[in-house]
C-alpha cells in the first residue's frame, strides 16, 4: 500500500497545479468558494447537522459544504470536496464524526485529500511570508499570533496548529502542544476584551490576496484609523488591538486604512439561525431588497 508519505507528496503537488492553473501563485491567501465556482463546480451550502461535506461527479460536478459548521471548518471542507473531484474518487458524503467516537480507521482517499485541503488553503511559501510580514516568530509565538495567522488563511486555529506542525514541520511538538489547550473562544474573549456571539476575524495592513469574507453577526477587528464603506458593518466599539466592526447586513463593501495604503473589500453573507449562509454559493453575498 503507497505510503502517508506518498500520500501527503500526491496532495503537494495537486494543490500546486489547483493553485497554478489558476492563476493564484504560492504566496497569497484565497478563497476556496471562489475557487470552487472558477472550476465549474457548483458549489452550495445545506443546513444539515450530520453533514460536513459532499462531492458528486457530474456536469457540473457538485460540492455541498454543511452550513452549521464554523467558517474555517466550512471552507476546509469545501477544500477536501475539491480534492474528491480532483483525485476522481466519485461520489462522496463525509459525515460530522464526534471526537468522542475516536480516530477514524485510516482511509487513503481521505488522508490525501485531508493533506490536499491544507496544502491548497496554506502553501509553506505563503504561511512563512505571512508570518514574517506579521512579525512572527514560532520560537515564540502566542496563541493570538496563531489566531490572526489562521483568519488570514480562512481556516480554525487548531486546523492552523496541526498544518505548521505535522505538514510543514515549523512549529516543534512542545509549543504546538501548549498552544492547542488555549480556546478559540478565550482567544476572542481575550482580543475583543469580553465574550461575544459570532465569529472574530482578525484583519491588518498585510491582508492581502482576498477579499474578508463575514457572515451577519461576525466581527472584524481592523488597525486603528480605518474607514469603512458602505453599510454592511456597524460600528461594534474598540479593543487594545484595534477597531471593531458588527457584520450586520448582507452584500459587499470596502475598508481602507490610508495612513498604512491599505485596503480590502469586505463581503458578508446572511446566515441562518445556527450556522452560515444556506444556498448556492453564488448567490452568499445577494443584498436584501431594502438595502
Amino acid at each position: 500500500m503507497i505510503s502517508r508519505r506518498d500520500l501527503a507528496q500526491q496532495a503537494l503537488a495537486a494543490a500546486a497545479r489547483v493553485r497554478l492553473r489558476a492563476g493564484l501563485g504560492a504566496y497569497r491567501s484565497i478563497c476556496v468558494y471562489d475557487l470552487a465556482q472558477s472550476m465549474g463546480i457548483d458549489l452550495r451550502f445545506q443546513a444539515v447537522a450530520s453533514l460536513e461535506g459532499m462531492y458528486s461527479p457530474g456536469d457540473p460536478p457538485i460540492v455541498i459544504v454543511s452550513a452549521l459548521r464554523p467558517g474555517g471548518r466550512q471552507r476546509l471542507n469545501c477544500a477536501h470536496e475539491i480534492g474528491h473531484h480532483l483525485f476522481r474518487h466519485g461520489t462522496r458524503i463525509d459525515q460530522l464524526i464526534e471526537e468522542s467516537s475516536g480516530p477514524p480507521r485510516f482511509d487513503p482517499d481521505e488522508f490525501v485529500v485531508n493533506c490536499f485541503a491544507e496544502y491548497l488553503l496554506m502553501p509553506k511559501l505563503s504561511v512563512l511570508s505571512a508570518l514574517r510580514t506579521r512579525n512572527i516568530v514560532l520560537d515564540r509565538v502566542t496563541a493570538i499570533e496563531i489566531f490572526r495567522a489562521s483568519n488570514y488563511f480562512g481556516v480554525g486555529y487548531r486546523t492552523m496548529l496541526h498544518h505548521l506542525e505535522h505538514n510543514l514541520g515549523v512549529l516543534q511538538p512542545a509549543p504546538a502542544d501548549a498552544l492547542r489547550k488555549e480556546a478559540p473562544k478565550s482567544i476572542r474573549a481575550g482580543i475583543i476584551g469580553r465574550e461575544v456571539e459570532g465569529e472574530l476575524v482578525v484583519a491588518d495592513e498585510a491582508w492581502l490576496g482576498r477579499p474578508i469574507d463575514l457572515h451577519m453577526g461576525d466581527i472584524l477587528l481592523v488597525p486603528r484609523g480605518s474607514l469603512v464603506e458602505g453599510k454592511r458593518l456597524a460600528e461594534f466599539g474598540n479593543a487594545r488591538h484595534g477597531e471593531l466592526y458588527l457584520a450586520t447586513s448582507p452584500g459587499i463593501g470596502r475598508v481602507a486604512n490610508e495612513s498604512l495604503q491599505w485596503a480590502s473589500y469586505v463581503r458578508v453573507s446572511r446566515r441562518v439561525p445556527a450556522g452560515g449562509f444556506v444556498g448556492r454559493s453564488i448567490y452568499r453575498h445577494e443584498e436584501e431588497d431594502d438595502q
